[in-house]
Protein backbone atom coordinates (compact mmCIF):
# COMPACT_ATOMS: atom_id res chain seq x y z
CA UNK A 1 0.00 0.00 0.00
CA UNK A 2 2.75 2.49 0.78
CA UNK A 3 5.04 1.55 -2.34
CA UNK A 4 1.55 2.02 -4.34
CA UNK A 5 1.14 5.38 -2.67
CA UNK A 6 4.59 6.25 -3.20
CA UNK A 7 5.72 6.77 0.60
CA UNK A 8 9.27 6.10 1.40
CA UNK A 9 9.78 4.10 5.15
CA UNK A 10 11.83 6.14 7.84
CA UNK A 11 13.43 5.37 10.81
CA UNK A 12 13.93 7.76 13.20
CA UNK A 13 16.02 7.66 16.65
CA UNK A 14 13.51 6.97 19.71
CA UNK A 15 15.37 9.46 21.69
CA UNK A 16 14.86 13.15 20.98
CA UNK A 17 14.87 16.31 22.75
CA UNK A 18 12.50 17.73 25.33
CA UNK A 19 11.70 20.95 23.16
CA UNK A 20 10.98 19.02 20.36
CA UNK A 21 7.10 18.54 21.32
CA UNK A 22 7.15 21.87 22.45
CA UNK A 23 8.36 23.38 19.30
CA UNK A 24 5.73 21.16 17.52
CA UNK A 25 2.96 22.14 19.74
CA UNK A 26 1.89 18.90 20.30
CA UNK A 27 -0.38 18.22 23.19
CA UNK A 28 -1.21 14.79 23.22
CA UNK A 29 -1.65 14.05 27.04
CA UNK A 30 1.52 11.65 27.34
CA UNK A 31 4.07 12.08 30.29
CA UNK A 32 7.25 11.78 28.74
CA UNK A 33 10.13 9.18 29.84
CA UNK A 34 13.07 10.95 30.72
CA UNK A 35 16.38 8.89 30.67
CA UNK A 36 18.24 8.95 33.59
CA UNK A 37 22.05 8.83 32.06
CA UNK A 38 21.05 10.65 28.89
CA UNK A 39 23.92 11.75 26.33
CA UNK A 40 22.87 14.90 26.03
CA UNK A 41 19.57 17.23 26.13
CA UNK A 42 18.99 16.49 22.22
CA UNK A 43 18.73 12.84 23.62
CA UNK A 44 17.09 12.68 26.92
CA UNK A 45 13.61 11.48 26.73
CA UNK A 46 11.81 8.68 24.98
CA UNK A 47 9.63 10.20 22.08
CA UNK A 48 5.25 10.31 22.64
CA UNK A 49 5.24 10.78 19.17
CA UNK A 50 7.20 10.31 15.88
CA UNK A 51 5.68 13.09 13.98
CA UNK A 52 8.09 15.25 15.48
CA UNK A 53 10.71 13.51 13.41
CA UNK A 54 8.53 13.40 10.40
CA UNK A 55 8.63 17.10 10.77
CA UNK A 56 12.54 17.53 10.86
CA UNK A 57 12.52 14.85 8.16
CA UNK A 58 9.95 16.36 5.60
CA UNK A 59 11.29 20.30 6.44
CA UNK A 60 15.28 18.99 5.58
CA UNK A 61 13.77 17.43 2.29
CA UNK A 62 12.02 20.20 1.11
CA UNK A 63 15.12 22.15 1.78
CA UNK A 64 16.85 20.46 -0.34
CA UNK A 65 14.92 20.40 -3.16
CA UNK A 66 12.24 17.83 -2.60
CA UNK A 67 8.70 19.29 -4.46
CA UNK A 68 6.93 16.37 -3.56
CA UNK A 69 7.67 13.93 -0.49
CA UNK A 70 5.50 11.37 1.11
CA UNK A 71 7.32 9.67 4.57
CA UNK A 72 5.52 7.05 6.88
CA UNK A 73 7.23 4.86 9.71
CA UNK A 74 6.02 2.31 11.88
CA UNK A 75 7.81 2.31 15.28
CA UNK A 76 7.90 2.83 19.17
CA UNK A 77 6.40 5.42 21.63
CA UNK A 78 7.19 5.48 24.76
CA UNK A 79 4.82 7.30 27.74
CA UNK A 80 4.51 6.88 31.49
CA UNK A 81 0.88 6.40 33.10
CA UNK A 82 1.03 6.35 36.54
CA UNK A 83 3.70 4.32 38.07
CA UNK A 84 3.92 2.33 34.68
CA UNK A 85 6.09 2.75 31.26
CA UNK A 86 4.23 2.08 28.33
CA UNK A 87 5.69 0.90 25.38
CA UNK A 88 3.06 1.27 22.08
CA UNK A 89 3.40 0.46 18.62
CA UNK A 90 2.35 3.60 16.53
CA UNK A 91 2.26 4.33 12.76
CA UNK A 92 2.50 8.37 11.46
CA UNK A 93 1.99 9.57 7.92
CA UNK A 94 3.68 13.27 6.71
CA UNK A 95 2.98 14.10 2.76
CA UNK A 96 3.28 17.54 1.12
CA UNK A 97 3.51 18.19 -2.57
CA UNK A 98 1.45 16.52 -5.02
CA UNK A 99 -1.72 15.87 -2.05
CA UNK A 100 -4.38 17.62 -0.48
CA UNK A 101 -6.49 16.93 2.86
CA UNK A 102 -9.08 14.04 0.71
CA UNK A 103 -6.00 12.44 -0.73
CA UNK A 104 -4.44 11.76 2.25
CA UNK A 105 -7.15 11.18 4.32
CA UNK A 106 -7.78 8.51 1.02
CA UNK A 107 -4.32 7.31 2.03
CA UNK A 108 -5.62 6.57 5.79
CA UNK A 109 -8.62 4.56 4.87
CA UNK A 110 -6.42 2.68 2.49
CA UNK A 111 -3.88 1.95 5.43
CA UNK A 112 -6.79 1.09 7.57
CA UNK A 113 -8.73 -0.88 5.45
CA UNK A 114 -5.81 -3.53 4.87
CA UNK A 115 -5.87 -4.16 8.68
CA UNK A 116 -9.84 -4.69 8.73
CA UNK A 117 -10.84 -1.54 9.79
CA UNK A 118 -14.13 0.10 7.94
CA UNK A 119 -16.88 2.15 8.35
CA UNK A 120 -14.89 4.91 9.83
CA UNK A 121 -16.58 8.44 10.23
CA UNK A 122 -14.74 11.61 10.25
CA UNK A 123 -15.55 14.28 12.62
CA UNK A 124 -14.17 17.85 12.03
CA UNK A 125 -11.47 18.91 14.86
CA UNK A 126 -11.04 22.83 15.52
CA UNK A 127 -9.14 22.18 18.41
CA UNK A 128 -6.20 20.46 17.90
CA UNK A 129 -3.44 23.16 17.90
CA UNK A 130 -1.12 20.93 15.75
CA UNK A 131 -3.06 20.90 12.63
CA UNK A 132 -5.31 23.55 10.70
CA UNK A 133 -8.75 25.04 12.15
CA UNK A 134 -10.87 23.74 9.35
CA UNK A 135 -8.76 21.00 7.86
CA UNK A 136 -8.37 18.58 10.49
CA UNK A 137 -10.61 15.41 11.27
CA UNK A 138 -10.82 12.83 14.19
CA UNK A 139 -11.15 9.32 12.54
CA UNK A 140 -13.74 7.27 15.04
CA UNK A 141 -14.61 3.47 14.39
CA UNK A 142 -17.66 3.25 16.42
CA UNK A 143 -17.18 5.00 19.75
CA UNK A 144 -13.43 4.45 19.56
CA UNK A 145 -10.87 6.76 18.40
CA UNK A 146 -8.44 5.83 15.83
CA UNK A 147 -6.48 8.81 14.96
CA UNK A 148 -6.51 12.67 14.01
CA UNK A 149 -5.47 13.87 10.17
CA UNK A 150 -4.73 16.97 8.62
CA UNK A 151 -2.91 19.61 7.56
CA UNK A 152 -0.40 21.31 9.35
CA UNK A 153 -1.21 24.15 11.73
CA UNK A 154 -0.09 27.34 8.94
CA UNK A 155 1.31 29.14 12.07
CA UNK A 156 3.84 25.73 12.57
CA UNK A 157 4.32 25.67 8.58
CA UNK A 158 5.64 29.45 9.31
CA UNK A 159 7.55 28.08 12.50
CA UNK A 160 9.23 25.32 10.42
CA UNK A 161 10.28 26.99 6.73
CA UNK A 162 7.59 24.87 4.87
CA UNK A 163 6.91 26.18 1.49
CA UNK A 164 4.32 23.85 0.81
CA UNK A 165 0.83 22.45 2.65
CA UNK A 166 1.75 19.73 4.59
CA UNK A 167 -0.61 16.46 5.92
CA UNK A 168 0.49 14.12 8.87
CA UNK A 169 -1.36 12.03 11.27
CA UNK A 170 0.02 9.03 13.61
CA UNK A 171 -2.28 6.54 14.74
CA UNK A 172 -1.48 4.23 18.03
CA UNK A 173 -1.93 0.79 16.31
CA UNK A 174 -1.67 -0.73 20.24
CA UNK A 175 -4.76 0.65 21.32
CA UNK A 176 -6.63 -0.54 18.41
CA UNK A 177 -5.58 -4.03 17.93
CA UNK A 178 -8.86 -5.87 19.35
CA UNK A 179 -10.75 -3.77 16.35
CA UNK A 180 -8.88 -4.88 13.90
CA UNK A 181 -9.67 -8.22 11.56
CA UNK A 182 -7.59 -10.77 10.69
CA UNK A 183 -9.79 -12.74 8.10
CA UNK A 184 -9.84 -12.07 4.69
CA UNK A 185 -12.15 -12.49 2.14
CA UNK A 186 -11.68 -13.14 -1.52
CA UNK A 187 -13.76 -12.53 -4.58
CA UNK A 188 -13.10 -12.94 -7.93
CA UNK A 189 -12.02 -9.67 -10.38
CA UNK A 190 -14.95 -8.28 -11.78
CA UNK A 191 -14.34 -8.27 -15.63
CA UNK A 192 -17.20 -5.94 -16.65
CA UNK A 193 -16.68 -2.81 -17.61
CA UNK A 194 -17.45 0.31 -14.93
CA UNK A 195 -19.51 3.41 -15.63
CA UNK A 196 -18.62 7.07 -13.95
CA UNK A 197 -20.33 9.66 -13.14
CA UNK A 198 -19.63 13.53 -11.61
CA UNK A 199 -21.85 15.81 -9.18
CA UNK A 200 -21.76 18.98 -7.54
CA UNK A 201 -23.63 19.51 -4.85
CA UNK A 202 -24.72 22.91 -3.06
CA UNK A 203 -25.05 22.03 0.71
CA UNK A 204 -24.71 24.16 4.11
CA UNK A 205 -21.24 25.21 4.93
CA UNK A 206 -21.42 23.05 8.23
CA UNK A 207 -22.61 19.64 7.04
CA UNK A 208 -19.68 16.56 6.76
CA UNK A 209 -18.79 15.04 3.18
CA UNK A 210 -19.32 11.93 5.06
CA UNK A 211 -22.94 12.18 5.84
CA UNK A 212 -23.02 12.77 2.17
CA UNK A 213 -21.30 9.98 1.17
CA UNK A 214 -23.36 7.85 3.59
CA UNK A 215 -26.47 8.91 1.68
CA UNK A 216 -25.23 8.34 -1.41
CA UNK A 217 -23.77 4.75 -0.93
CA UNK A 218 -26.94 3.37 0.80
CA UNK A 219 -29.35 5.03 -2.55
CA UNK A 220 -27.77 2.57 -5.08
CA UNK A 221 -26.38 -1.10 -4.69
CA UNK A 222 -24.00 -0.59 -8.11
CA UNK A 223 -21.86 1.86 -6.68
CA UNK A 224 -18.58 0.58 -5.99
CA UNK A 225 -16.35 3.38 -5.83
CA UNK A 226 -17.38 7.22 -4.45
CA UNK A 227 -14.73 9.88 -3.69
CA UNK A 228 -14.87 13.73 -3.02
CA UNK A 229 -13.00 15.33 -6.01
CA UNK A 230 -13.61 19.56 -5.30
CA UNK A 231 -14.55 21.63 -2.74
CA UNK A 232 -15.73 25.04 -3.61
CA UNK A 233 -16.43 28.60 -1.32
CA UNK A 234 -16.70 31.95 -3.39
CA UNK A 235 -18.66 34.31 -5.13
CA UNK A 236 -21.04 31.83 -7.08
CA UNK A 237 -22.56 30.28 -3.86
CA UNK A 238 -24.35 31.71 -1.07
CA UNK A 239 -21.91 32.91 2.03
CA UNK A 240 -23.56 29.74 4.10
CA UNK A 241 -22.85 27.21 1.75
CA UNK A 242 -20.63 25.43 -0.05
CA UNK A 243 -20.03 23.00 -3.50
CA UNK A 244 -19.36 19.88 -3.47
CA UNK A 245 -18.60 17.46 -5.95
CA UNK A 246 -18.14 13.50 -6.15
CA UNK A 247 -16.75 11.11 -8.65
CA UNK A 248 -19.25 7.89 -8.87
CA UNK A 249 -18.37 4.85 -10.11
CA UNK A 250 -20.89 2.19 -10.89
CA UNK A 251 -20.50 -1.62 -11.61
CA UNK A 252 -22.68 -4.69 -11.69
CA UNK A 253 -21.57 -7.91 -10.85
CA UNK A 254 -23.42 -9.81 -13.34
CA UNK A 255 -23.98 -7.07 -16.59
CA UNK A 256 -23.26 -4.49 -18.02
CA UNK A 257 -24.69 -1.52 -16.98
CA UNK A 258 -26.76 1.00 -19.88
CA UNK A 259 -27.10 4.47 -19.46
CA UNK A 260 -30.71 4.22 -18.61
CA UNK A 261 -30.11 2.43 -16.10
CA UNK A 262 -27.51 4.66 -14.96
CA UNK A 263 -29.78 7.86 -14.94
CA UNK A 264 -32.32 5.82 -13.04
CA UNK A 265 -29.25 5.11 -10.08
CA UNK A 266 -28.48 8.86 -9.90
CA UNK A 267 -32.26 10.06 -10.01
CA UNK A 268 -32.24 7.49 -6.95
CA UNK A 269 -29.48 9.35 -5.49
CA UNK A 270 -29.86 12.90 -5.58
CA UNK A 271 -33.69 12.30 -4.53
CA UNK A 272 -32.16 10.61 -1.50
CA UNK A 273 -30.02 13.55 -1.16
CA UNK A 274 -33.08 16.15 -1.62
CA UNK A 275 -35.60 14.21 1.35
CA UNK A 276 -32.81 13.89 3.60
CA UNK A 277 -30.41 16.59 4.01
CA UNK A 278 -31.97 19.26 1.46
CA UNK A 279 -29.58 19.04 -0.74
CA UNK A 280 -29.28 20.54 -4.55
CA UNK A 281 -27.30 20.56 -7.73
CA UNK A 282 -25.18 22.92 -8.58
CA UNK A 283 -26.59 24.63 -11.69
Amino acid sequence: MFFANRYLEGLSYSFISPKKREFANIENGLEEVKIINPLGEEYSVMRTTILTNLLDIAINNEKNGAEKFKLYELGNIFFKKENDYIQARALSLISYGDTDFYKFKAEILEVLASIGLSDLEAISNEENKLFHKTRCADLYCGDKFISTFGELNPKLKEKYGFRSRVYLTEINLTSIMDLTKTDRKYKVINRLPIMKRDISLVVSDTLESVNIEKIILDSSKEIVGLSLIDEYRGSQIDDDKKSLSYSIVFQNALKTLTEEEINKEMEKILKSLEEKLNISLRK
